[in-house]
């Protein structure tokens, strides 16, 4: 690999003073960098178009709060990406997308002034909309289409040919086969990789909980709420939780590497949903030790594991040092070599991670 950095997507910051934290961890980390945000506004907000997910829990509800934070974070050169990627915007009745297209133009209109032209989208039609309506700006897809497979991905681009970067389902972040031929198919097109958000592998609840519209949800019945999907996730966690981790696609700092080897260089750390609380300022120790650990995973070793898991943060199960668990946690080379296997043979062919989760629980009970 060249001595390219690796090239780091966080949330963006909700306040002014926190740009100079994120330009210190540049300052002090030597082969990554910040060097995007990614950013909805709140939906208290009046400019809020409904296009986006629910996902700013901040109170300040000033627009002109927000523009001024996304042109400051443009002017100490970082790109701010604006999300409007929920996958389930309401798209049929004509008074309601007339609406929301009208409050979508003027909200165009304004980040564009202020330098902000790329917008990550989850829906294929307003991704048509936005390619013949505003040709100029630059648009990335979402995660949450969850496309897995190289003709998927060949076909999305062939209809959109102006994509400039995709960020493939979270299930292949270990499916060293389909990301190397993707790097190769789609030469021109960036791939980005989430690797901190710690959902289950292979969950059953991902792409609904992705399309939920809080704000349009029936709250008065419990089912209906976003707790569901929260509720329903722990439930298969407290199952076996070092079995679920393990069976994951987080991707771990010592691993990065792996990733530059087959040309991959863009990645994004989760965890806006906290910044609207006491959280946010752990949350930049925890991108900090990140990028130290990709320097080198002695600067690492001594942390807790559960601070590379965005889900499971306050686990209290996963209050182990790091160099207590890595011995004995699934190896990259295993994935490099059966990772594109893994959504055929997991336990049934294969039981790498069961074994290495049946071995961790030894280590710890002996503890």
């Amino acid at each position: 690999m060249s001595n390219e950095k690796y090239k780091f997507s966080i949330p963006m910051p909700y306040k002014k003073e926190h740009l100079d934290i994120i330009n210190n961890i540049n300052k002090m980390v030597e082969k990554s960098e910040i060097n995007s945000f990614y950013f909805s506004l709140p939906l208290n907000c009046p400019n809020f178009c409904g296009f986006e997910q629910a996902r700013n829990t901040s109170n300040n509800s000033s627009y002109e709060h927000w523009l001024d934070l996304i042109e400051t974070s443009n002017n100490n050169g970082y790109d701010v990406i604006y999300t409007l990627n929920t996958p389930n915007p309401t798209l049929e009745n004509k008074d309601d997308i007339e609406y929301k297209l009208e409050k979508l133009d003027n909200l165009i209109k304004d980040l564009c002034e202020i330098g902000c032209n790329k917008f990550r989208v989850s829906n294929l039609r307003l991704l048509y909309y936005l390619t013949k309506t505003y040709p100029n700006i630059i648009l990335y897809s979402s995660t949450s289409f969850e496309y897995k497979t190289i003709k998927e991905y060949e076909n999305f681009i062939k209809l959109y040919p102006n994509i400039k970067q995709i960020v493939p389902s979270h299930d292949l972040n270990k499916n060293f086969k389909v990301l190397k031929n993707l790097k190769t198919k789609l030469n021109n097109i960036e791939i980005e990789l989430i690797v901190n958000e710690g959902c289950l592998g292979g969950c059953p609840l991902r792409r609904e909980h992705s399309c939920f519209v809080p704000y349009k949800s029936n709250q008065t019945i419990s089912i209906f709420k976003n707790d569901y999907f929260i509720e329903k996730c722990f439930e298969l966690f407290d199952e076996d939780i070092f079995l679920q981790i393990f069976k994951s696609n987080l991707i771990f700092p010592w691993d990065i590497k792996e990733y530059g080897k087959i040309g991959i260089k863009n990645f994004k750390l989760v965890g806006r949903d906290f910044f609207a609380n006491i959280n946010s300022g752990n949350l930049y120790n925890d991108y900090y030790d990140y990028l130290k650990g990709i320097d080198n995973y002695k600067n690492i070793e001594n942390k807790s594991l559960s601070i590379f898991i965005h889900r499971l943060r306050n686990e209290e199960k996963l209050k182990y040092h790091i160099k207590d668990i890595k011995p004995y946690m699934p190896q990259i080379d295993h994935f490099k070599k059966y990772g594109h296997l893994c959504s055929s043979i997991c336990n049934v062919e294969c039981k790498y991670c069961y074994i290495c989760a049946d071995k961790i629980k030894k280590i710890i009970k002996y503890k």
